[in-house]
């Protein structure tokens, strides 16, 4: 099934929760700075870049459930972000691509079971949508080699590529 964008699930924060995303966003980037991690030097501001991905995994957790763990001492290592109430370990990714949205999952492709994209509603800045999902196994099958930068690629599928999201929320009652 083709996933259509206009019916992904927004989610909106409330004025506490983007104050607690602002603190987790910036409790990551000092938990990166300590332990070497420079994964993010190349793309602009580091800590946009950790709040971004942040409201992502905090809408993904809003919509379905499971455990997140918003700062981890050590990082994620840039693979499982939140555990579904199955067990089932999710990759989030928040993507700024428009109208051609992109999952990307750096070169080694995706580790988690499951990916999960995500971007801004640019016209309401309280908002995540929530765009589709993919498993590490169709993933695997049917990713692309993207350049975002000069000698540096990354597999990723594209949002029209993925599966629905409401596949998931029925999958968890939600």
């Amino acid at each position: 099934m083709m996933n259509d964008l206009r019916l992904a699930p927004r989610i909106a924060f409330t004025p506490l929760e983007t104050e607690l995303n602002m603190d987790y966003a910036a409790g990551r980037r000092a938990s990166h700075h300590k332990t070497g991690d420079h994964y993010m030097k190349d793309a602009g501001d580091p800590l946009k870049q950790e709040l971004d991905g942040v409201r992502g995994e905090h809408a993904v957790w809003k919509l379905l459930g499971g455990i997140w763990e918003p700062v981890k001492p050590h990082g994620d290592g840039g693979e499982v972000d939140l555990l579904l109430p199955d067990n089932t370990t999710v990759q989030v990714k928040h993507s700024y691509y428009i109208p051609r949205g992109r999952f990307g999952c750096g070169p080694r492709g995706l580790k988690a079971s499951v990916g999960i994209a995500t971007m801004d509603v640019p016209e309401h800045p309280d908002q995540v949508q929530v765009i589709g999902w993919i498993t590490r196994e169709k993933f695997a099958l049917i990713n692309h080699e993207f350049e975002f930068a000069p000698g540096r690629r990354e597999l990723v599928v594209y949002f029209h590529e993925m599966s629905p999201v409401h596949e998931l929320m029925r999958r968890f009652g939600r």
